[in-house]
Order: structure tokens, then sequence, then C-alpha cells
């Protein structure tokens, strides 16, 4: 979840030539209370959940020097769809490998909510002390859904050379412009560990950057057109990366690849956008966009689908890595 602080960290170089000055110079504004929301709905699923948690100071510059949970608790959240109201449910789950916080994970859940497209959602949730955070969304208008003409077999090929790119299309019914695609290409295998095969997944970027030995993968972002491209480099590199270090290639066996497409609503899809205007690492952002739909509070209520496509993975390309040939 996205946090909101109201201090910003500089770099310790700034800090001394700025101590120079007349006047003493404090990154730090006075601190406001506020209250992130966020809530993705999963329109493939029936199983919501949500999360509010409280912006919070310390003394000095480092936010990771707060130990204190700042979720919030016995918050009421109420979610209206069609003639329907849906009230969350709080419960907590043990954290896993969490050195900072050694309280449980708090969130809110509901079942029984899987909403259709084209369809509004409203949200209210209300604090202990009658504070309340509001929200509207609308589900992807798409209507129909189907990959297009793109290449079907990996590796592509026009039949007697094979070709610097895979591509994958999709054609859609919905509003144009509105949603968002997040692409993502998997090769799904299994591994023999112990006399059984168990299953695993391996993510493929579409191209690598290389520099001297090592390699950088760099994935598909969202993206309004109905299209993404794979270089067929870089699925030779993911496929050889499966086994690296490992000499016994004949433990792995290659069954498919797999497509996997996130559409996000427009709130999602602004949220999304926002994410991907990062720092460059040299240089600190005070005027970078912060999207929030939430009246009252910071954070985000919206949703999304997902589609699955399975992609052949011709016989010889996984013999020739020595990997077997798997079953589905």
């Amino acid at each position: 979840m996205k946090r909101h602080f109201t201090y910003l960290i500089l770099f310790p170089v700034l800090l001394m030539l700025l101590s120079c000055e007349e006047e003493p110079f404090n990154p730090k504004t006075e601190f406001v209370q506020r209250y992130i929301l966020t809530c993705v709905i999963n329109c493939e699923s029936d199983y919501q959940t949500a999360t509010v948690s409280a912006s919070y100071n310390v003394d000095e510059f480092d936010p990771y020097a707060n130990t204190m949970d700042p979720t919030v608790e016995n918050v009421d959240i109420r979610i209206w769809y069609r003639d329907t109201v849906f009230v969350m449910q709080d419960t907590v789950v043990d954290r896993l490998n969490d050195e900072r916080y050694n309280t449980p994970y708090k969130y809110y859940y509901v079942r029984g909510l899987e909403p259709e497209l084209g369809e509004t959602l409203e949200l209210e949730a209300t604090l202990t002390d009658g504070r309340k955070l509001r929200a509207i969304t609308t589900t992807s208008s798409m209507l129909n859904f189907f990959f297009g003409n793109g290449d079907s077999a990996i590796p592509a090929s026009d039949g007697a050379m094979l070709m610097p790119t895979f591509n994958v299309y999709w054609t859609f019914n919905g509003t144009v412009g509105r949603d968002l695609f997040v692409p993502r290409l998997f090769i799904i295998y299994d591994k023999l560990e112990d006399g059984q095969r168990v299953e695993y997944s391996k993510e493929v970027p579409s191209d690598y950057i290389q520099n001297g030995d090592n390699y950088t993968p760099i994935y598909p972002i969202g993206r309004k057109n109905t299209l993404v491209h794979y270089n067929t480099s870089a699925i030779d590199r993911a496929m050889a990366e499966i086994s690296e270090g490992d000499s016994n290639k004949q433990s792995y066996f290659i069954k498919k690849a797999l497509i996997q497409l996130f559409v996000l609503d427009e709130n999602l899809s602004s949220y999304y956008g926002s994410l991907q205007l990062k720092s460059d690492g040299f240089s600190v952002k005070i005027d970078a966009p912060e999207y929030t739909n939430i009246d009252g509070g910071l954070g985000i209520f919206g949703t999304y689908n997902q589609y699955f496509w399975d992609i052949n993975i011709l016989h010889d390309y996984i013999i020739s890595f020595g990997y077997q040939i798997g079953q589905n």
C-alpha cells in the first residue's frame, strides 16, 4: 500500500550544503494526520480485501524508524453494489519475515462480492471518531475479450526463419482509452525434486539490458494499446535462466507458456500510471504526482479483471536447451 509522509528525505550531501546557510533548513513540514484506504476489487473473485492505515511521524528523517503498526482497527467499511450493501469484516494473519512490526497483519474482507463489467461500486469507511472515507469506481467497460492474430507458438517464425520478436495481440469491446492493460508472459515448467515433479513459473521480460556480464530484465508496463512485443533473444535468455547454475538440465520439464493480462479500471489505471513516475535515484522529486480517489483521505479504490491464454512452446526449441518436454 502506498504510504503518505509529510516529510522528504534529502541526500546527506545536500544537507551539508544547506547547513552553510544563515538560517537552518528543516526538510519536514508540520505533521498532519491522514488516513489511507486501499481496496482493489478482483472482478474474477468473490473474496475482496481492504486496509486502512494512518500516516505517522518520526523524530528524525528515517521513516523505517517507526515500529508501531499504522493499521487502523475497528473501521466500519461498506460497499454498495447494485441493491446490496456488503459489510467488510476484520481479521488478522501472521506476518512472515517482518522485522519491523511484531504484531499480526490486520485487514478487512468480505465474501460474495464479484461485480460484473461496467458496474458502479460505492465504498464508505467510517472510523471510530466518526470520520468518513468515501470513494466510487466503475468496473472495466470491456464486454468481450479475445487474443487476436498474434504469434501462436514460441519461438515465433514465418515457417522457414525465426522472427526477431514474439508478438501478442488482443481485442476488446469497450470504452477505448479508459482501461489500462498490463501483460505478463510466463514459462510454466516442472522440476524433478526428490523424485517428485514440482511446478514453477518463470516470468519472461520483453528485453534485457546488458552491462558487461550482467543482464537487467525489462518488463512490459501498462499500456492503452492492445499489443506487446517480446524480443526472441529475451525469451532465449529466460529459458536458459530456468536452470542457471544447474548442470542437470534433464530434471526440467517445459510445459507451456502463459500470457496473463490484467485490465485495470479508470481509477486503478491512473494510480498505476502515477507509480511509473519514479525517481531516477540521483534526484529528489517534490512534485511527483500522487493519485488518490479517496474523499476525506488518501489511497485507491479500484477494480481489475485478468485473462489467461496458453502459448505452445515448440518441442525442438525445448530440447535445444537440454530440457525435457512436459505435459500440460
